[in-house]
């Protein structure tokens, strides 16, 4: 039988092929752009790359703080393109000073776009000038006064605490208040989870809540954190006295009006009138008035096959102005110096309808034959509608001028703490939580947590960490 020999122009393709394999190597599939909590990516990008697939996040493999990443990013066990670095759970800086962050400044785009950014929020994607990563939404924590308890309570602006000293003199005034006057009505906080409300509630958010905001003070002020320190010794001794008798205030918790409120803003709402409500945490007055924000941000893995692909994703993600429903991103407004307010879209055509609903009725008031039990109940249908409207009007935006003037005055006042050793997903941080615990329940005393925290603070800084 006669043997078929090969064509030579069949030899040389699969040559080529091989040759083409090869040089894409390992995990870099021309094809396949991996996102580690990436987000979808525009259709003008999935036109102008039409083979592309997108691989989303295995959340099996999830990271939960710095360390358990770079232990993934140290040992070559990260396969992801493009990953995101969220400043609740991960020291971004410190990953972008271990080199696994590629350089991103050689993108005109990107740099263009940060320019326009608040600096506060551009400085956090760099390094020594060099653009690591492009931020993707921010959300600022902060405490405020109730509008509607305040109000309720009888207080002005004038009566808003601006340190923990204040704070506590301002709490203990309020508790002796409400004892003499037996008013059920207001409550300091309305948040809790009556089933495991109980003494020690108040007394744990106040410490963890001074401690949060040492920590973060430190961190600002570029100092090494230390807990030993005789203000800090007073602070934690009347966290302790002020808890108690807010229990004893409060020994049934929430009611209808609270004074104080937890309030997140920047994902998708901004709280009215934040400059007017402010609690300010510091621990004296001598210190700056910080608003803790946290930032999403995405970086391209310094290991990827996809580095174009990677670069073009996020400049992407960088220039989309509205979600696939045409709808304006409002962490837009949130980033960029130039934001303007943002409407919302539902709200247009409800004016419109409410407005035609109003002449209407105006026009068949005008109606002399209309009967008095006619005229009153057009009436009555004319008022409710002009309520509505009012309403309706308070909706128009999601964004008002007001809400984005209040946050371009504070946003120079951002501080975007380390998620450090005491960060809650570590093991330490829930060492410190237990700590807190024993000393909420009198098992240790104020001097023995100090010292506890501060041999904590020690130990971690000579680890490393």
């Amino acid at each position: 039988m006669k043997r078929l020999k090969p064509q030579k122009s069949h030899i040389i393709l699969v040559i080529l092929v091989a040759l083409f394999i090869q040089l894409l190597g390992p995990g870099a599939q021309a094809d396949t752009l991996r996102l580690y909590y990436g987000s979808e990516p525009s259709e003008n990008f999935m036109q102008a790359h039409p083979g592309v697939e997108i691989v989303y996040t295995d959340y099996e493999r999830d990271y939960r703080n710095t360390y358990e990443i770079i232990a993934a990013l140290l040992t070559n066990t990260f396969d992801y393109d493009v990953f995101e670095l969220g400043t609740w759970k991960y020291d971004m800086h410190q990953i972008m000073d271990k080199g696994y962050c590629i350089d991103l400044s050689q993108s005109d785009l990107i740099r263009t776009e940060l320019e326009r950014m608040h600096p506060v929020i551009s400085a956090q994607m760099k390094r020594n000038g060099i653009i690591y990563a492009i931020p993707r939404s921010i959300q600022c924590d902060v405490y405020l006064t109730d509008q509607e308890g305040w109000l309720a309570a009888g207080f002005s602006e004038q009566d808003i605490p601006q340190s923990f000293p204040q704070l506590f003199d301002f709490l203990e005034a309020w508790c002796h208040r409400a004892q003499s006057t037996k008013d059920e009505r207001i409550k300091v906080r309305n948040t809790w989870d009556e089933s495991v409300y109980g003494p020690h509630s108040y007394t744990t958010w106040l410490v963890q809540t001074l401690i949060e905001n040492h920590i973060m003070q430190c961190g600002f002020a570029g100092l090494p954190i230390r807990f030993e320190d005789e203000t800090f010794l007073d602070l934690l001794r009347r966290s302790k006295e002020v808890g108690s008798l807010l229990y004893e205030t409060e020994p049934v918790p929430n009611a209808s009006h609270q004074l104080i409120e937890s309030a997140s803003g920047g994902g998708s709402r901004w709280p009215d009138n934040v400059p007017g409500r402010l609690i300010s945490m510091r621990l004296n007055a001598g210190q700056p008035k910080l608003i803790s924000a946290t930032l999403s941000s995405l970086a391209v893995y310094a290991r990827t096959g996809q580095m174009t692909l990677a670069i073009a994703y996020l400049e992407d993600v960088l220039t989309q102005r509205t979600d696939k429903w045409n709808q304006p991103y409002f962490s837009q407004a949130m980033l960029y110096q130039n934001a303007q307010p943002i409407k919302n879209p539902n709200t247009q055509e409800e004016l419109d309808s409410t407005n035609a609903r109003i002449e209407d009725m105006k026009r068949k008031l005008e109606d002399e034959h209309l009967s008095l039990s006619e005229k009153n109940e057009l009436r009555a249908s004319l008022e409710k509608s002009e309520a509505m409207l009012i309403e309706i009007k308070q909706r128009e935006y999601r964004l008002s001028p007001e809400q984005l003037r209040d946050y371009q005055a504070l946003v120079d006042k951002l501080y975007f703490p380390t998620p450090g050793p005491f960060y809650v997903t570590t093991d330490t941080g829930q060492e410190v939580l237990k700590l807190i615990a024993r000393y909420c329940a009198s098992n240790i005393s104020a001097n023995e947590i100090m010292m506890e925290l501060d041999r904590i603070a020690r130990m971690m800084e000579l680890e490393g960490m």
